[in-house]
């Protein structure tokens, strides 16, 4: 990764937008050096970097809005502002192509105040398209799921911690690691190269370990606690369990049979209880029948008598509506005979309305020209008030606005005057400004020339110093050039020293190399020996434990068939002999010799399981040594390989030393003592000229400092002699415009002797600016008082215009005030209209009511008429139908055989009574036949049972076979009670034995295992891991010190690190510093000096920047803090190393505010405070 160019805008002490370009502001530059007071904001730049790729700065860890207020990165946002970005352009290699990124990271207050509260920070992601010459986006977003992503692929993974220990190179974390102790320092070192895996490796090792000893301890407390049942007893238990199995058989069919007759005895006391209940049903539903016999008759008879009934009924009801309508005929022809005289009396009235409304009308009509006339005059009238009142406050105003411009003129003439006595007593001390600065511009006219005079003495001396060039800066170029030249003069022969020094320590390292390779050869040919032997044993173990499994598995036979010798009967053929006689068992022979076999096979077995043991051990033994022989064998090849490469190295490096050292010195190596001796004495010559140039380019800085001293002293005193000369011509014509007598040198000798007054003094008072002062406002004031006295005029002249137009309007008021009495007797002339208008329209409203109400009531005789007509035609229709429904009446009673209409009323009943009983009467018809068949079919299941008696006697009856059949039930329950415990015994010996078979499997394959991880836990997994991560972490180390040992030569060749020793020798987390001058003895680090302890840790910083885990190349970085400790030779020594970095492709930047670093680095980004907690960027090249 190689930064291009950092933007950025609003972060901390940079308010508003910054950018530096490290290609083009800083010219590519090998190194640069970032520097500023403290607190001005160098450290934001790395900020912004970080913020740009990460989200985070390495100072304030969250990249969004977490609850954590003080460690939030949107904190770095500039107090005051609403928004704030960090846009970092970088360049990586993909796929061996060079890809150029752009990311940015944006944030913003809501609502775009100050005091908004933060949103979530947008990161945005861009490539660029060389095609289109411009940056194509990725992604932009503010959520990370979205986001990250793309730039976790684009950074391959990089995070904050590793940018951190690759690009910003913090020495304050190194001495940190430096000055803690062993604890400290592996948390640290962890941090930084990420050992963590092999603690977990190593405490993993440990838990398999554990886990797998308490898999083997579980399988054989399972087997000890599982037992098996014998052969005899396993037969004992079948036979056992057949014989049950029959007697349930037998007493269940016995069993069935009782229930069956059980059964017969329940079904016919069932039948016999159904048939009473049948019976005793019919005989109920017979004694309700009779209870409601007389209300069955009683709607028998309705029914039969219901025609005439309802007839009788309707008869009635028609009477009553003929009653209703006569009455209703005679109510209405009484409100006939009302309305009509009313209808008469309204007639009256209506036409003494009418009468009233014309006589009304009339008069409006005649009066309405007087209206007009009195309405026109009332409207002049009110107008002309307006106007007068309008012209009033006109005049009353125009009055104040002359009274306040008459008080304004008087001030301006006061003021004339004032400024006129004021303006002659200023040209009286204008006169005396006029004799200083004469002689003020005579002084600084000699003035000048004297300064004219050092300055062309200076400017002869430069210009010999500097020939033949034109200018000084040319020729201080011109040394700098050859300084610049020597001191790349001397880097290239202090390179060619370390880098030959550098030879012979590679060289020294050869013989260690072959002494290692030999040592290992002679370990492995020891360990393929240790191999052999121990493989030779494990064949006679194997071949033992085959012979005695072969014994056992004839033992087995034997055993076999002498368990089957003791389960034989007579006339049974023997499985050993085939004979059917068996005397053995008479004698008990057989139990000698079967106890023979048994022991036998016991002590096989035992022997066979310590053999089993030992050949797992010996099996472990070789697998530990064949590791171990692989392990060496790999480390005698990774050496011969560092061998060949480092011979390699040594010839290249010495062709390459050999050539540089021709082109550089142009001298011919002959050894490699004389070939020093001459890199020795070349660096004796170039410091001596490099101190020749330095001293003739002081000599010119100093001259040439002079020179611009004398130049600025010389234009000072031309600036003021021409001041003073403007000053005084300024005053001269001053005084002679106000003055047309003023002549200059008879007032020059007048006042010559008042020289030296103090009324005279230039500087008492600034009488000239006053003058002008004083001048230019009598012009205004005159302009203005000719302004007033116009104004004043104008004001007199509208005042009487005004006065003669008021008199005009109140003299027309009058005469229409005299004219207005002639009408309407002086009334308003709109009021009077309105009561008026107000009159004839009461009369019209009362006319239009009575004329409604007449006809309301035409209305309401028409409507009676026609009603009372309607109802004399129904009262005819009504009687007509009553003497038909009479002679209907007759006709029914007749049919029913009834006399009278009372005899057939008698027998009405309700609705709900003839309904309800002739329901009720259905449905106990309809029971009565359902129960009778019902009783009927009893008695035959009945009689139809009896016909099949299952018992061949008739003694036997309930409660006996009950009796038997609970005896027989508790004894079928006993034996399959005892059933089924011998068919669980017969299950879990089987189970058993099958878990017996599977758990030995799986011991013997888990005790293989066991017995590996076991010699890897001794290896690598004792305690937590952390013996293993502790190893790992002490290579890491060595490794960090090969590699800051390399950097460490170019910085200082008298010191290299180590890994410190315990008491036993063996490397431990710490480190050691060797010092050349005193034999490469190892001692503390503590007792290095600042300075030294600086450039060890920078050595360190730069070995991380190489050790790092991520696949991305670094070209730029970045370190902080630390050269002020160095003097000036060894900070030369230490910019030269960085310098060489560049040869890598590396660009370093060095952040500091030292301000020495200046004259050693030419490329710089100074950080300047501006106040109020502003800085501001700017770049020197």
């Amino acid at each position: 990764m190689k930064l291009l160019k950092i933007e950025l805008e609003n972060l901390n002490s940079l308010y508003g937008r910054h950018s530096i370009d490290f290609i083009k502001d800083l010219q590519s530059a090998p190194i640069f050096l970032i520097m500023g007071a403290t607190g001005s904001g160098k450290s934001t730049l790395m900020d912004a970097m970080s913020l740009a790729l990460f989200g985070q700065t390495p100072r304030l860890a969250k990249n969004k809005a977490e609850k954590d207020l003080e460690n939030d990165s949107r904190l770095v946002m500039s107090r005051g502002t609403y928004s704030a970005y960090a846009q970092l352009t970088f360049q990586k290699t993909e796929h061996g192509q060079i890809k150029i990124y752009r990311a940015t990271w944006q944030c913003e207050r809501a609502f775009k105040k100050a005091d908004g509260k933060f949103k979530d920070p947008r990161r945005v992601l861009e490539i660029f398209d060389p095609i289109s010459e411009n940056f194509l986006e990725l992604i932009s977003d503010h959520r990370p799921k979205f986001y990250e992503p793309y730039f976790e692929k684009v950074l391959e993974n990089l995070s904050v911690h590793d940018f951190k220990r690759m690009v910003l190179l913090a020495q304050g974390e190194f001495a940190a690691f430096l000055k803690a102790n062993e604890d400290e320092r592996a948390e640290i070192l962890e941090r930084l190269t990420n050992t963590e895996i092999y603690k977990e490796i190593g405490k993993k090792a440990a838990d398999k370990k554990k886990y797998l000893e308490e898999k083997v301890h579980t399988l054989r407390s399972s087997l000890t606690d599982l037992n098996i049942l014998s052969e005899e007893d396993e037969e004992v238990l079948k036979s056992n369990k057949i014989k049950l199995e029959l007697d349930i058989e037998n007493s269940a069919q016995e069993l069935k049979s009782i229930e069956n007759g059980i059964n017969w005895f329940l079904r016919e006391e069932d039948l016999k209880l159904r048939v009473e209940q049948a019976s005793e049903k019919f005989k109920e539903i017979l004694m309700e029948i009779t209870d409601n016999q007389y209300n069955f008759d009683r709607v028998d008879s309705y029914q039969k008598a219901k025609k005439a009934i309802d007839l009788i009924l309707s008869e009635r009801k028609l009477s009553e509506k003929i009653s209703d309508s006569q009455a209703d005929i005679t109510d209405k022809k009484q409100l006939f005979s009302d309305l009509n005289t009313q209808i008469n009396m309204l007639k009256l009235k209506i036409d003494s309305y009418k009468s009233n409304f014309v006589q009304n009308k009339k008069k409006y009509t005649e009066i309405k020209d007087e209206i007009l006339k009195s309405r026109s005059l009332h409207q002049e009238k009110q107008r002309i008030i307006e106007e007068n009142k309008t012209k009033s406050t006109m005049f009353s105003d125009v009055i104040l606005e002359k009274n306040k411009k008459q008080t304004q003129f008087s001030i301006f003439l006061t003021q004339k005057n004032f400024l006129e006595q004021e303006k002659l007593k200023l040209l009286e001390f204008l006169k005396s400004d006029l004799i200083i600065t004469y002689y003020s511009q005579k002084n600084s006219h000699l003035e000048l020339d004297m300064a004219s005079e050092a300055f062309n003495l200076v400017k002869k001396e430069i210009f010999e110093i500097i020939s033949p060039y034109s200018h000084p800066n040319e020729k201080m170029n011109s040394y700098e050039l050859e300084k610049n030249n020597l001191i790349q003069l001397q880097k290239k022969i202090s390179t060619l020293i370390w880098e030959q020094k550098n030879l012979d320590e590679k060289s020294a390292k050869i013989p260690k190399y072959i002494d290692e390779i030999s040592s290992l050869e002679q370990l492995c040919k020891d360990e393929k020996s240790k191999t052999i032997q121990l493989k030779s044993l494990l064949n006679e173990k194997e071949s033992e434990i085959k012979n005695l499994n072969d014994e056992i598995s004839n033992l087995s036979w034997a055993m076999e068939i002498a368990k089957n010798r003791r389960l034989l009967h007579d006339s049974q053929d023997c499985p050993l002999c085939g004979s059917k006689e068996h005397p053995y068992f008479l004698q008990k022979t057989f139990a000698i010799v079967d106890q023979a076999v048994l022991e036998k096979h016991q002590k096989l077995l035992a022997i066979k399981e310590k053999s089993e043991k030992n050949y797992l051990e010996f099996v472990a033994k070789i697998n530990f040594v064949e590791a171990t022989l692989k392990s060496q064998v790999l480390n005698k090849n990774k050496l011969s390989l560092e061998l060949n490469q480092l011979t390699e190295q040594i010839s290249l490096q010495c062709r390459a030393i050999k050539n540089f050292a021709f082109d550089t010195l142009k001298v011919q190596i002959m050894g490699q003592e004389n070939f020093l001796d001459v890199l020795y004495k070349a660096e004796v010559e170039n410091k001596k000229q490099y101190e020749s140039i330095e001293k003739l380019h002081n000599i010119l800085v100093k001259t040439y400092h002079n020179y611009n001293t004398q130049k600025d002293i010389y234009t000072e005193k031309k600036e003021n002699h021409n001041k003073n000369l403007t000053k005084y011509n300024e005053i001269l014509e001053t005084i002679t415009s106000q003055c047309e007598d003023f002549v200059l040198e008879s007032f020059l000798h007048e006042t010559s002797d008042n020289l030296h007054n103090d009324k005279l003094y230039f500087n008492s008072r600034n009488s000239f600016l006053e003058f002008k002062k004083a001048d230019d406002t009598l012009k205004l004031l005159n302009n203005n008082i000719l302004k007033t006295s116009l104004e004043l005029d104008n004001l007199k002249s509208r005042e009487n215009s005004l006065e003669q137009e008021i008199q005009s309007l109140q003299n027309r008021l009058k005469d229409i005030e005299i004219e207005l009495t002639k009408y309407l007797s002086g009334e308003d002339p709109d009021s009077f209209e309105a009561n008026l208008i107000t009159m004839i329209e009461e009369s019209e409203n009362i006319l239009k009511t009575a004329e409604q109400d007449f006809a309301e009531l035409n209305n309401k005789i028409s409507i009676l008429n026609f009603s009372i007509e309607n109802l004399t035609n129904s009262l005819s229709k009504l009687k007509f139908e009553e003497k038909e429904l009479e002679e209907k009446i007759e006709s029914e009673l007749k049919t029913i055989h009834i006399q009278t209409k009372e005899s057939a009323i008698s027998l009405h009943i309700s609705e709900e009574f003839n309904q309800n009983y002739s329901n009720l009467k259905n449905k106990l018809e309809t029971e009565k036949f359902s129960l009778n068949e019902n009783k009927l079919q009893r008695e035959k299941d009945l009689k139809d049972h009896n016909v099949n008696y299952p018992f061949m006697n008739d003694q036997e009856n309930m409660l006996t076979l009950q009796e038997k059949k609970n005896r027989l039930e508790q004894s079928i329950l006993c034996k399959r009670n005892e059933y089924t415990d011998l068919h669980a015994k017969m299950i879990n010996n089987d189970v058993n034995k099958s878990k017996i078979s599977s758990k030995q499997k799986e011991l013997e394959k888990i005790q293989v295992e066991y017995n590996t991880w076991l010699k890897l836990h001794q290896l690598i997994g004792i305690g937590e891991g952390n013996q293993f991560k502790k190893f790992a972490q002490i290579l890491n180390l060595e490794e960090l010190i090969t590699k800051a040992n390399a950097h460490l030569a170019r910085f200082e060749k008298r010191y290299s690190l180590a890994p410190a020793l315990d008491a036993n020798g063996v490397p431990r987390l710490a480190f050691a510093i060797k010092d050349g001058y005193h034999a490469d003895e190892a001692r503390s680090f503590k007792t290095l000096s600042g300075g030294e302890t600086f450039l060890v840790s920078l050595a360190l910083a730069l070995a991380l920047a190489d050790y790092r885990s991520v696949k991305m190349p670094v070209e730029t970085i970045l370190l902080d803090e630390g050269f002020g400790t160095l003097d000036p030779i060894t900070l030369q020594t230490a910019m030269s190393a960085l310098e060489s970095l560049h040869s890598t492709g590396t660009q370093v930047g060095i952040i500091s505010h030292v301000e020495v670093l200046k004259e050693s680095i030419a490329s710089r980004i100074i950080v300047e405070k501006l106040g109020n907690g502003h800085s501001c960027l700017r770049v020197e090249v």
